[in-house]
Parts: C-alpha cells; sequence; structure tokens
C-alpha cells in the first residue's frame, strides 16, 4: 500500500428534537492520515460514528438525537500544506459549522446541498487534468 497522506475530509451531522420543530445541521471538516482517498472516507466514516453524541433530554423535557447523514466528502493536501502539519498524528478538527433546517427537509436535500454531486473516479481525474497543474495532479493517487 502507498504512503501516509493527509486528507481533508468533510462530514455532515443532524440533530433533532421532534416532529415540527428546525433541524440542526452541522457540517464538520476533520483532517486526517490515510493511504488513499477511499481510506480516508472510511476512516472519516468511523470518526463520525464516534462523534454522534448519545439521546439526551433538552430542558423542555425532549428527547434530542443527532445522526451522521452518511455521504462525505474528500480533499487531498498538497505536499506543501501536508509538511506544515509537521509530525501531527492522528485527527485533527479544523472546521464546524451549524445549520437550522427545516424539519421536513430530506436528508438527501441536506447532503446533495451541502456536498454536491458524487463523482465516480474518471470525472474526478477529467476534473483534474483539465484545471491543475500537471506537476501537482501527477502527485495525486489515481489521477493520470
Amino acid at each position: 500500500m502507498g504512503s501516509w497522506r493527509w486528507f481533508g475530509v468533510k462530514t455532515l451531522f443532524r440533530t433533532d428534537s421532534g416532529a415540527g420543530v428546525p433541524t440542526l445541521v452541522e457540517e464538520r471538516l476533520v483532517l486526517l492520515r490515510a493511504r488513499t482517498a477511499d481510506e480516508a472516507i472510511r476512516a472519516a466514516e468511523r470518526e463520525a460514528a464516534g462523534y454522534v453524541a448519545p439521546p439526551f433530554l433538552n430542558n423542555a423535557g425532549q428527547e434530542v438525537r443527532m445522526r451522521y447523514l452518511g455521504g462525505c466528502t474528500s480533499y487531498e493536501l498538497t505536499a506543501q500544506d501536508a509538511r506544515r502539519l509537521g509530525g501531527a498524528r492522528g485527527k485533527i478538527e479544523v472546521f464546524s459549522n451549524t445549520y437550522l433546517t427545516a424539519g421536513d427537509v430530506s436528508d438527501e436535500e441536506v447532503r446533495a446541498r451541502l456536498l454536491g454531486g458524487v463523482i465516480d473516479e474518471a470525472e474526478r481525474a477529467q476534473r483534474w487534468r483539465a484545471f491543475v497543474p500537471g506537476d501537482l495532479a501527477a502527485s495525486f493517487d489515481g489521477v493520470q
């Protein structure tokens, strides 16, 4: 398998306290080390499962539940950015933001809005070839 590289992975969570009230959507960006983008996604999904808070009661006595929405997107840091991290290990949360969303908005709609569409490896490689300098694109796994 390849060498360890740094990836930023965006994950989405949703917290609700009952029907008819807005839900809280959180998008989170975690930096982690992996050998491939797929491995980074799997690691982020495991990390996301551990991040989900157990259910609890709020001040109004309503049960509050948080869940991982599934689906995430990753970005491999350039070698220059990775060097700036130095000897950091494990995962590092670098961004978190929350939004109030109507309770009747589906999880699929939230994912599509915040993560965009899913692209396959061929389309990803085509984007890299078209819009990224060749010497940089060649350093990324799976891009020809």
